[in-house]
């Protein structure tokens, strides 16, 4: 975010887009949801089982990582699409191998939001698109290089099996729909969407890219030229449309298209602000106090609920603290041996 919006905007705006992103539920999973869990009434015994998915969130480290690093394979791509060398495809590149390594069951995902990038990044340089082809080739240099070892170790054919059996083995019945219809199966991760990026800022950040993207494509400035935008919203639209056309459905898979959406929101942001922080400075900086006054307010909610939860919850908390640890020196103790 830092690097995307920077490039657009001013610092304040740009360390603002950090401090929010932050924030998100998705990131922040015991910050935002004790807050509200307590102040909703549900971190009393009575309601210690309503959360339901709420903290469930913490589950999604390896997903959360991969989602990551499968937005910074194809942003910076998609944001020097002009300007492309060696340098960004070889970053883009060493990102995607370690996707393929954080969480290897979606490295088809990974490989389609790839894919569709490339045909943004040649749709754009049709007049050079030898060049542009020799220049991709950078990237599967590290690529190559990090998965390598995984395949070689059979990490790959096990991938393979995990998919089919999922896809198509026993295991396709247990996350698929056994009565789907269009409409449920193309709103299913909208319907989440709140849950990973905010019930508030997550649709009003996306609200706002929009309106600024038809913004900048309707005023006759340079701007409009820039496709950028249309490409990553191209993008997320993809990887939504693939996810939402798959039958199983899994709670974490829509995260990757939710963050390069919420990349495109601000870098449409931070383009209608341009022209105005630089000649208004007051803007950036009021920008950056409304969010750290917002962050703060978080922090302290959270804190304030941390310290006021009942004492049947904090137990749980220990309980589990002491499985996971329990957990972890087993599999320490047996891969010594």
């Amino acid at each position: 975010m830092l690097w995307v919006v920077r490039r657009r905007a001013s610092p304040q705006v740009a360390w603002a887009a950090v401090v929010f992103t932050a924030l998100l539920p998705t990131v922040s999973v015991g910050l935002r949801r004790s807050f509200s869990q307590y102040f909703a009434g549900l971190s009393s015994p009575a309601g210690i089982s309503g959360p339901g998915l709420q903290f469930y969130l913490a589950d999604l480290c390896p997903d959360l990582l991969f989602s990551v690093l499968l937005v910074w394979t194809i942003v910076p791509v998609i944001d020097h699409l002009y300007e492309l060398d060696k340098r960004i495809w070889l970053l883009s590149g060493t990102f995607a191998g370690l996707a393929v390594l954080t969480k290897s069951s979606g490295s088809p995902l990974l490989l389609f939001a790839w894919l569709s990038t490339l045909i943004c990044v040649l749709a754009a340089n049709c007049c050079q698109i030898q060049r542009t082809l020799l220049t991709a080739l950078w990237s599967t240099v590290p690529f190559a290089i990090l998965i390598t070892p995984w395949v070689l170790d059979s990490g790959a054919q096990m991938a393979y099996q995990y998919l089919y059996e999922n896809f198509f083995g026993s295991q396709s019945a247990i996350y698929a729909n056994l009565h789907p219809n269009l409409v449920e199966e193309a709103g299913f991760y909208w319907q989440h969407f709140q849950d990973h990026m905010g019930h508030i800022e997550g649709w009003a950040m996306l609200a706002i890219g929009l309106i600024s993207s038809v913004f900048l494509f309707v005023r006759k400035t340079a701007a409009r030229r820039d496709v950028r935008l249309m490409a990553m919203l191209g993008v997320s639209v993809v990887l939504y449309a693939l996810v939402s056309a798959s039958p199983n459905k899994n709670y974490f898979l829509g995260l990757p298209y939710y963050l390069v959406v919420w990349a495109f929101s601000w870098s449409a942001l931070a383009s209608v602000l341009e022209k105005r922080v630089r000649c208004h400075h007051l803007i950036s900086w009021a920008l950056l106090l409304i969010v750290c006054t917002y962050a703060g307010f978080q922090a302290a909610g959270g804190f304030y609920s941390l310290e006021n939860w009942p004492s049947q919850g904090r137990l749980a908390v220990q309980e589990n603290r002491q499985v996971v640890q329990r957990i972890v020196a087993d599999l320490r103790h047996t891969g010594q041996q």
